[in-house]
């Protein structure tokens, strides 16, 4: 199964393989969050936020920034009972999206200064 992962700051990484429970919590660190956007689910940890793990993507709905998904995501297509397969042209509009997105925040650590590129996907 090909899916996308997307670290903080960083490239989407295309991976294939199976994907279990157990892989996505590995990859996400913990138990798992899911949020629907369109036809593809991003799957993240369900704590994020309180293990203080940085923003990743911030979800927007008519015009307003209303959450973010921090740490780690997984990207996959939305099924009817589970996840699909994401395709070639799904991988590549995934891929503009966070690596090119039209919208973006720049975050920066208080503490250390570290800034790191926030893209904006609407809900």
């Amino acid at each position: 199964m090909k899916y996308i992962v997307k670290e903080v700051g960083e490239l989407v990484e295309v991976r294939d393989g199976a994907l279990t429970l157990e892989k996505m919590r590995k990859i996400v660190g913990g138990y798992i969050e899911l949020f629907y956007v369109g036809d593809y689910c991003m799957i993240g940890n369900e704590e994020a936020k309180l293990q203080d793990m940085k923003p990743n993507v911030a979800m927007k709905l008519e015009g307003t920034i209303f959450d973010t998904m921090n740490g780690t995501i997984i990207v996959v297509r939305s099924g009817r009972k589970d996840f699909d397969e994401l395709s070639e042209a799904d991988v590549e509009k995934v891929k503009k999206l966070f690596n090119m997105p039209e919208e973006q925040i720049v975050a920066q650590e208080t503490r250390t200064g570290e800034q790191w590129i926030i893209p904006i996907v609407e809900a």
